[in-house]
């Protein structure tokens, strides 16, 4: 049987991307999507779509300022206003000025994207937060001087994802491993496109561990319940504070959680129920078990961190649908009851009994 080692150095993921990167470095990252804007306009008698020799110009408002429209942007258009793109190619321009102004002035209000300072597609003006990159790392940074950053991931629906950490530190008391400490940080999710609203969660990172594993997201999670635009941003500075300064009563839950001892003869079916519900499978499981043969898990604490080292290093973070399920499975696993995660009786049936979320927990879904 290969040893942890062989195995994980067989598969296409690594530890190495795990390692702290600079501002610059997450603003280059989430470029894609950095330079994303969304605006929210008022239709005016102004509001006017003009097609001219060279391109297709919107007018947004009363005083606004000019943009090209792309043809991605002239199709979400039509669909907008519910007419279809081959009608409108059909009529000649003075035309489809018209009937495109006209149905988009009746719409009272919009919002329309842009990148590059063109228009890629307009949306319903549902009173979305657009929340800018830039501007959430300037404010992780205002929140937590000595932020470091982790990971950062964007799925298909525009959500970005955020994992970062400073340099407050707590012990984890208890553990078999000397000097076992984890370092606080936040988990912060956000849409420049508004498709959720934003959410911060705790995180820790365990700084003693010779593979530098990450405990999942879990309590003290804040979502933003606001429309205003404007609010949010002392509300992130908020949330990312007291995620952060949470890491101590967090250490203090993974202290009692090192007195949970796990029988040898339950270890297995624990191991295989936890992959199951956090949706780990294949090579990845594989060596998950591995390890677990290799150093076998002896309390609670050193399972949540055999589970959550997959979603820390081996688990591909394109796919952050399958992360965020690996996640918050684990989160649910920390945060329930002491007999849901002892019960050897649930665990042989494949069956985690699921804990009413806490008061202070959020489960972070992908936008939709």
């Amino acid at each position: 049987m290969q040893t942890v080692t062989e195995t994980i150095n067989n598969m296409n993921y690594n530890s190495a991307k795990m390692e702290p990167m600079t501002r610059d470095e997450v603003l280059k990252r989430l470029e894609p999507i950095s330079g994303t804007k969304m605006k929210a306009v008022e239709t005016t008698p102004r509001t006017k779509v003009s097609f001219t020799p060279d391109a297709i110009i919107l007018q947004p408002g009363s005083g606004g300022k000019l943009v090209p429209i792309s043809k991605e942007g002239l199709t979400s258009l039509a669909n907008y206003v519910g007419v279809s793109t081959q009608m409108i190619t059909r009529l000649n321009d003075n035309t489809a000025s018209t009937v495109l102004s006209e149905l988009l002035q009746k719409k009272g209000s919009y919002v329309y994207h842009t990148k590059d300072d063109t228009v890629l597609s307009f949306y319903p003006d549902t009173k979305r937060i657009f929340v800018p990159v830039d501007r959430v790392v300037a404010t992780i940074e205002k929140a937590v001087p000595d932020a470091a950053y982790i990971r950062t991931m964007v799925d298909e629906n525009n959500v970005v994802y955020i994992e970062m950490m400073g340099e407050r530190r707590a012990p984890v008391n208890g553990s078999l491993l000397q000097n076992d400490i984890i370092a606080g940080g936040a988990f912060v999710a956000f849409s420049p496109m508004g498709t959720i609203k934003p959410v911060v969660r705790s995180y820790c990172l365990r700084v003693a561990c010779t593979n530098g594993m990450i405990t999942p997201v879990k309590a003290f999670g804040f979502e933003f319940g606001g429309n205003d635009g404007d609010s949010v941003w002392q509300w992130f500075r908020d949330s990312i504070r007291k995620a952060y300064q949470s890491v101590t009563k967090i250490a203090g839950d993974f202290s009692a959680m090192t007195a949970e001892k796990i029988q040898p003869s339950d270890r297995a079916a624990l191991l295989e129920s936890m992959m199951h519900q956090a949706g780990i499978k294949d090579e990845i499981a594989d060596a998950l078990r591995a390890q677990a043969i290799e150093r076998p898990p002896d309390s609670s604490w050193d399972m949540t961190n055999l589970i959550s080292f997959g979603t820390s290093h081996l688990m591909n973070d394109e796919k952050p649908k399958r992360l965020l399920k690996a996640m918050n499975s684990i989160s649910g696993y920390i945060g329930g009851a002491r007999h849901n995660r002892e019960c050897p009786m649930c665990h042989r049936s494949g069956r985690i009994v699921k804990h009413e979320p806490r008061s202070d927990e959020v489960v972070i879904n992908p936008g939709s």
